[in-house]
């Protein structure tokens, strides 16, 4: 009887670590592929940016995208398109849930500015450079949950040379 005890024990030690085992996720792994979607606030409009973001290291995975800002500064609406990629560090992680990185990023685009008050418009060709931290959270093992704090730098504008964003978004691993 007692044999039988020590053996029904020793089963459901068993399965419940091997449950356990089976339950063991991991994040940020080399290799993990996936599609970033994210909304952008700044003091003068709003934006939008769609990635596709690549890990190729433990600690190191880049992304490339587009993003699409529209800003009011006065009389002149800005709208600005740049593709642009950027390099992301992971500086440390809790319990591999909660992740803190770097990043740093160049992109290229154009610029479209119209005055409101007699619709007159330009266009112009701009170079973006954009460092920042992202905060990000593992909901499961293939959804993210991003806030970034991202400060870019506008070159050969003709209105915006700095903009500090916060984004919030969302990453889809494929």
């Amino acid at each position: 009887m007692r044999n039988k005890i020590k053996f029904i024990i020793l089963l459901l030690i068993s399965i419940l670590g091997f449950k356990g085992i089976s339950k063991a996720q991991l994040y940020h792994v080399k290799g993990t592929k996936g599609v970033n979607l994210i909304m952008e606030y700044n003091l003068k409009g709003i934006g939008g940016r769609v990635a596709y973001i690549n890990q190729f290291k433990k600690r190191w995975r880049f992304d490339a995208g587009i993003d699409l800002n529209s800003m009011k500064e006065g009389v002149t609406k800005e709208s600005l398109v740049t593709g642009n990629g950027s390099i992301f560090y992971n500086i440390t992680n809790i319990k591999q849930r909660f992740y803190i990185e770097a990043l740093a990023g160049i992109g290229i685009g154009a610029e479209i500015l119209k005055n409101t008050v007699n619709e007159e418009g330009k266009a112009g060709f701009i170079v973006k450079e954009t460092v920042g931290i992202r905060n990000e959270f593992c909901i499961t093992e293939r959804i993210y949950l991003n806030l970034d704090v991202k400060q870019d730098i506008y070159q050969l504008t003709k209105n915006v040379k700095g903009v500090f964003r916060v984004s919030l978004g969302l990453t889809i691993n494929i």
